[in-house]
This record gives structure tokens, sequence and C-alpha cells, in this order.
């Protein structure tokens, strides 16, 4: 068991980088009920030529780690095809350095093949010392191509969504 959960990290991690996904699609697939159910809200546009998106920031850590991990916006309004640098932060609280990997899903799912990720602390496994706080850059654009195709136009709000996961050496 040891064994396969080590090798889970990498193959999970190769597996989001394949399909855009963090794993996480089934069950967010009717993403409406999560805008309607908080502080978030859900706008369709019907016939209605959009030049941005609201795109909202969701964090989560794994396995209980002694780590804070956020956003420093909830969610910002996005020009279509402008590029944006966005920050998260990780406050590790530990006593000890902490190896660690990120996996991010764009939700809907379909909005995937439209989100370009140009720098991302998600490409490869990182370290936080001990008692360190470290700002995480996330550069990305939504591509202009995304207001003519007739299955997405009408989303205005995404989720960005990354877990952080510690990985065991």
């Amino acid at each position: 068991m040891f064994s396969l959960s080590y090798v889970f990290v990498p193959v999970y991690k190769i597996f989001c980088q394949v399909t855009g996904s963090g794993g996480y699609s089934a069950e967010f697939d009717n993403f409406k009920s999560l805008f309607n159910s908080g502080n978030l809200f859900f706008l369709t546009a019907n016939n209605v030529d959009i030049k941005y998106v609201y795109v909202s920031f969701q964090t989560h850590v794994h396995d209980n780690l002694p780590l804070l991990f956020f956003s420093e916006n909830t969610y910002i309004k996005v020009p279509i095809g402008k590029s944006i640098l966005v920050f998260f932060n990780l406050i590790n609280f530990a006593d000890e350095d902490i190896i660690f990997s990120s996996t991010y899903n764009v939700i809907p799912t379909q909005v995937n093949s439209f989100f370009n990720k140009i720098q991302c602390f998600c490409f490869e496994d990182q370290i936080i010392e001990a008692q360190q706080r470290v700002e995480l850059p996330v550069f990305f654009s939504i591509d202009p191509l995304f207001i003519k195709d007739s299955s997405v136009c009408n989303i205005t709000n995404i989720i960005l969504s990354y877990s952080i996961f510690k990985v065991i050496l």
C-alpha cells in the first residue's frame, strides 16, 4: 500500500497535466450549484458578446499538512485575451521543511482548452522551509477564441482550484 501511495502522486500529476484537471471534475460537474450555494454568484449571458469572465480561486491542503494555502483574491474580472498575474500564499507552520506538489482543476471542464497557464507553481515539485511564507505566482490568460466557441461563449464564471500534496521521497 505504501508503494502504491508513493507512485500515485506522480501518476496523478501526469493525468492532471494531460487532461487539464485535478481529478475533481466529476464532483463539480454541476458547478452552478457551487455559485448558488455560497457567496459566489453565477451569471449566464444569452447572446451577449462577452469581453471578460470572472475567475474564482479555491485552495485545498491534503493530508492535514501544517500549511495555510490561500489566494490573495477570492475572484478577479479577467478580460478575454489579456494575460493576468495572480498570487497564492503558502505558509508552513511546521518545524521542518516540506516538499510539496500541486494539482489544479479548471471548472467548468469545457473551458480547459481556453484556459492558458503561462507560468504556474504547479508545474514542478517545490520545497517550503520550516516556518516560511512564500508567494506562488500564476500567470494565465483566456484564449480569445473562447468568445467564438458556442459551447463556452455564454460562460461568465470560471473556477481555478488548486490542491497541495506532500511529496514523499
